[in-house]
């Protein structure tokens, strides 16, 4: 960044701009470049309203699995049972 700075105030004092003019634009510029990278209240808002939807998505799959699971070991524990009787 700094060296992009530099050139812009090279390029400006070779078209004839006044070393305080020069000066104050690259620092103009150096100061809307690190605004570009700040976040906004509407981001971090976006940005809350996707980890609720990610959360509430992991509940659903959490609540998936877990049925998933109980329904295995209930066939598995069926299955065994069955076994158990015809011996």
């Amino acid at each position: 960044m700094a060296t992009m700075v530099w050139e812009l105030y090279e390029a400006l004092r070779e078209a004839e701009v006044s070393d305080v003019k020069a000066k104050a634009a690259a620092k103009a510029v150096v100061g809307e470049e690190d605004k570009s990278g700040l976040s906004t209240k509407e981001d971090i808002h976006a940005l809350k309203i996707e980890i609720l939807t990610l959360k509430t998505d992991m509940m659903a799959m959490e609540v998936r699995i877990t049925r998933t699971i109980l329904t295995a070991m209930i066939s598995i524990t069926a299955i065994f049972a069955a076994i158990v009787k015809l011996f």
